[in-house]
């Protein structure tokens, strides 16, 4: 079930949510330190208030998924795409 799918997560520094979030993730993930610039556009063209972002890829470099701050249902459901 889990062939394929990938994550990237924006985090910036002193950011504990973003920790939590790369600890419990069990898909493979990109860890990328997101530039001021970045987290610029995040806050306009997403409307993402608080970090980390994290986006889902499947197999095809897709966007299957994103969200923003700590969302620990949502790591849960994707680590259990891996577990299946």
């Amino acid at each position: 079930m889990s062939e394929g799918y990938n994550a990237k997560v924006y985090w910036k520094d002193g950011c504990s949510r973003c920790k939590q979030t790369m600890n419990l993730f069990k898909i493979p993930f990109e860890s990328v330190k997101a530039s001021q610039e970045f987290i610029e556009y995040l806050k306009e063209e997403k409307e993402v208030r608080s970090m980390p972002y994290v986006e889902i890829f499947d197999k095809d470099r897709r966007i299957v998924d994103s969200w923003s701050n700590f969302e620990y249902d949502k790591i849960r459901e994707w680590n259990k795409k891996i577990d299946a």
